[in-house]
């Protein structure tokens, strides 16, 4: 029986965490691909904590759980109960955007990883491919940030692929990054705001609350000519933590 991961992230996190978060990745991405396990608009894998210390012998029950918490409170993955039995105590895990954006700028070894736990999931091939983004939808969205914003962002530069992936993987579409940028752009161009007009800003944590942000039809840029409506206010102050003091 053979199980990896990754050393990065055992430096940071821990190794019995990167082992367990390489573990629930694998299975999450797997049900992904075969459709399975899709609740709350995620992907999930589950398994008993009975059954993870059999996979991992050199692990003890109270180990794997205390990693598990952690990977929880440092926001790698969430649990849920999906159980149809309400005294089923398998538990369900996903993997959350955050440990995505961890996960995909390492190199995941599927098939090394495969060897040591195929006896989980016994229906699933192992010859699936795991899905990725396409790599088109990169330069999509970053060609039509540059044109709306007049910006020169490069589509292969690794922060901005981690933050459009990580949107991706949330469900958002193409359309989605293309109201986001149009809505900014008319909101912040030729504003102190336009500096903001960038990926990390603009596909980071707070993109869902730009899709859903009210077009402003105000013609007055400066702060001084116009009094904000309260959506504009929340979004000057969304971004106070990005600005360089």
């Amino acid at each position: 029986m053979e199980h990896s991961f990754d050393t990065e992230i055992a430096k940071e996190y821990g190794i019995q965490e990167a082992i367990l978060l390489k573990f629930i990745y694998f299975w999450v991405e797997k049900n992904r691909v075969n459709e399975k396990h899709f609740y709350d608009d995620k992907y999930w894998t589950y398994n008993s904590l009975k059954a993870m210390v059999e996979l991992f012998p050199y692990l003890t029950e109270r180990q794997i759980n205390y990693a598990l918490n952690n990977l929880i409170d440092k926001g790698l993955i969430i649990k849920g109960n999906y159980n149809e039995k309400s005294y089923d105590r398998t538990l369900w895990y996903s993997i959350t955007a955050f440990g995505y954006a961890i996960l995909q700028n390492c190199q995941m070894e599927l098939t090394k990883l495969s060897n040591g736990i195929d006896k989980i999931v016994t229906p699933i091939p192992f010859n699936l491919p795991v899905k990725e983004p396409d790599n088109n939808i990169y330069g999509l969205v970053v060609d039509y940030l540059n044109e709306k914003a007049g910006t020169f962002y490069k589509k292969n530069t690794k922060s901005t692929q981690v933050s459009i992936r990580a949107r991706i993987n949330e469900g958002f579409t193409f359309e989605d990054f293309k109201k986001v940028i149009d809505t900014k752009c008319k909101s912040w161009k030729k504003t102190e705001w336009e500096k903001f007009l960038r990926p990390e800003t603009l596909f980071g944590k707070k993109f869902e609350g730009y899709l859903n942000e009210k077009e402003n039809t105000n013609k007055s840029n400066t702060f001084s000519q116009r009094e904000y409506n309260k959506d504009e206010l929340n979004s000057l102050f969304d971004n106070l933590d990005e600005i360089d003091l």
